[in-house]
Order: C-alpha cells, then structure tokens, then sequence
C-alpha cells in the first residue's frame, strides 16, 4: 500500500487494488470507512517506515 502511495496512486486507486472496482464504486464516499481505513493505514505505514530508517541510520 504504501509504495501504491509513493507510486503516485490516489487513495480511491489502493481501495480498488484492496477492494476491487465493483466494490469502490459501490462503498466510497467522501467521509466513509474506506477512505478512513486507507489514510490510517497509511498513516501506520509511514510512521513505521520512518521508524525503520531512523534506526538504520542509528537514530533510535
């Protein structure tokens, strides 16, 4: 998901690659859960990538 993100897709993009279109189209909405659960998992993804070159880089 987040090379998805770093690739450049749209959040709606990641929904149907985890989801599919059918699905997307049918379940995204602006303020919905798959919107939500998109930006917390990235938000999760970032925050454990940087943790991970923090600790490569002998910061932690």
């Amino acid at each position: 998901m987040l090379e998805a993100d770093q690739n450049g897709l749209t959040w709606r993009e990641i929904a149907e690659v985890l989801w599919g279109k059918e699905r997307v189209a049918e379940d995204w909405w602006e303020d919905g859960w798959m919107r939500a659960r998109i930006r917390r998992r990235l938000e999760k993804a970032r925050a454990m990538l940087k943790g991970y070159r923090d600790i490569a880089a002998g910061r932690k």
